[in-house]
């Protein structure tokens, strides 16, 4: 799939509110990864502790390195049960952490080139607000349909952005590059943002429609998707927001096609 790497939106005022995420979902992941304690706690799972025991069966005073084995042993068996006063700050809170460095950095990415230019638009406070919703809503998409899974990714927060841009920007363009499987980019080109999202979008609703069950928080995508576009049609049908000489928002462009 295509990576984007800027979109042509002049800003007037930085988005300083978009670096703050960045940095602390690039903070929580590298913690998650050094103490899995910490992504326990982000993800609401619940990891039982090890227990140890002599060969003869009977307790035993274990060395650090029978407790090291026990700790290996126990690593995969975390459970997923929350209480239920504690699944909304979960669905926050594990929006902030990632897998691994190729998921990080394709969200990490997507939320730069994108959420730099909506948190222009909305301004700090709209902008986050919006975006700590989508990552709710869509955790909360997740462990509906998938019951008993955790969620872990701002995979459904950054959509939920990108939602909001398409209504803001749909015209703006947004330059990508295809990476290959190969130590080597092909060259960068320029497309409609309305072309590109719309692309992912559609991807998104294929494979949940092949996969209902998979692990990838397709559904998440989709709810922050339509969650973020349904905000953004409210403030430009209310006028909040105008656009400026180098914009057309989403109402803008059909009307002058009508």
């Amino acid at each position: 799939m295509c990576l984007p790497l800027n979109v042509d939106v002049p800003m007037t005022r930085l988005p300083v509110a978009n670096w703050v995420l960045i940095g602390l979902i690039l903070c929580a992941s590298v913690a998650g990864w050094c103490d899995e304690r910490i992504a326990d706690l982000l993800a609401g799972l619940d990891r039982p502790a090890p227990q140890w025991r002599a060969p003869d069966g009977r307790p035993g005073a274990p060395d650090s390195q029978q407790i090291a084995i026990a700790n290996a042993r126990q690593f995969g068996r975390a459970r997923f049960r929350p209480s239920w006063w504690q699944y909304p700050i979960i669905a926050v809170t594990c929006t902030f952490l990632h897998a691994d460095l190729l998921h990080l950095a394709g969200n990490v990415v997507f939320l730069w080139v994108f959420g730099n230019a909506l948190n222009y638009k909305l301004g700090h406070a709209r902008f986050v607000a919006l975006y700590l919703a989508g990552g709710m809503l869509g955790s909360f998409a997740v462990y509906t349909t998938l019951p008993g899974l955790p969620c872990i990714g701002a995979s459904g927060a950054i959509m939920t952005v990108v939602g909001g841009f398409l209504v803001f920007f749909p015209r703006n363009n947004v330059s990508v590059v295809v990476p290959l499987w190969v130590p080597m980019w092909l060259e960068s080109f320029e497309v409609s943002s309305w072309v590109m999202i719309l692309l992912y979008v559609g991807l998104d609703l294929l494979m949940l429609w092949l996969d209902p069950e998979s692990h990838v928080g397709y559904i998440a995508h989709l709810v922050g998707f339509f969650l973020g576009f349904v905000y953004g049609l409210l403030l430009a049908v209310s006028g909040k927001l105008e656009s400026t000489p180098y914009e057309q928002n989403l109402l803008e462009v059909l009307q002058r096609r009508e």
